[in-house]
């Protein structure tokens, strides 16, 4: 009976401690686990900590947005200031009063030097005044072809002109005198051209005859005719006018003359369309008696 008693006890101590040794070991292995998910809860965190570190060095370091905000201005602002300091440096620039031009089609200037002058240094009233602008520098003329020029014609009919590329413009003078013209290029430096000179249109060539230096009034009276010729004016000859003691027919005058000793020696005075005239003195005609 003892035996049997003694055999259940260890039996029980026996399961007891399988009980016992199987409990130790879930919760050993247990316990590992929870290390391990313990482990990768903090590898996850510590992730997440990263991912949320590095998503938040946007917005609080602003390591990206001032790289792109620093390209940006560096960009902008160095073309802005390429461009308008350069465009406003040129257009400060004191520039030969004679030859300077900035093309306002571009950021760089563009300087073109030259001199402008009448085609001829006199012409007549109503005739055309041409004046033209010589490059010098640069060597290319085709740089100036883009470029609008804008002239002054002063005192002529048509008082400017302008056009991109345009060299020469040309203008008529209601009045004689001293004339100039102005032109600046592309908004440059306006030039002064050379003076022109504007006259009346000159009457050459005129010679004045008689028919003879004297005429017999024998029979009562006697006839002496004049003649204007040779006269030439570039606008043509638009009247003769003759003194008052002949009478006059276009370039022919003649008088009758009525008694021995008398003496005529008439002017004519030649005009042209200009409004300039030439006074030229005819030979002197007397009357005699040949009979005496």
């Amino acid at each position: 009976m003892k035996k049997s008693k003694f055999f259940t006890l260890a039996a029980s101590l026996l399961i007891f401690g399988m009980v016992a040794c199987e409990d130790t070991d879930l919760r050993t292995v247990s316990g590992i686990e929870s290390v391990v998910m313990e482990s990768s809860s903090s590898t996850i965190s510590s992730s997440s900590s990263e991912i949320v570190s590095s998503s938040s060095t946007i917005p609080n370091g602003n390591s990206s947005s001032s790289a792109v905000s620093s390209s940006s201005s560096v960009k902008v602002n160095s073309s802005s200031s390429v461009k308008v300091n350069s465009s406003s440096s040129v257009a400060g620039e004191t520039k030969p009063s004679s030859s300077s031009a900035k093309s306002s089609s571009s950021a760089e200037s563009v300087e073109i030097l030259g001199t402008c002058a009448p085609q001829k240094d006199s012409i007549v009233m109503t005739q055309w005044a041409t004046w033209v602008f010589t490059q010098t520098s640069p060597a290319d003329t085709s740089v100036a072809s883009s470029l609008k020029f804008k002239w002054i014609i002063e005192g002529s009919y048509q008082g400017t002109g302008s056009g991109k590329g345009l060299r020469n413009v040309s203008g008529q003078y209601p009045e004689t005198g001293t004339y100039i013209a102005r032109l600046s290029i592309a908004g440059g430096d306006t030039i002064t051209c050379s003076p022109l000179m504007v006259t009346v249109a000159p009457i050459t060539g005129c010679k004045c005859t008689a028919s003879a230096e004297t005429v017999d009034v024998s029979n009562g009276y006697g006839l002496a005719n004049w003649n204007i010729s040779g006269c030439e004016s570039l606008l043509g000859i638009s009247a003769y006018t003759w003194s008052s003691d002949v009478n006059p027919t276009w370039a022919n005058a003649s008088l009758t003359f009525t008694a021995a000793g008398q003496s005529v020696t008439p002017t004519v005075a030649v005009s042209n369309d200009n409004g300039s005239y030439l006074e030229v003195t005819c030979p002197t005609v007397t009357a005699i008696r040949s009979n005496e």
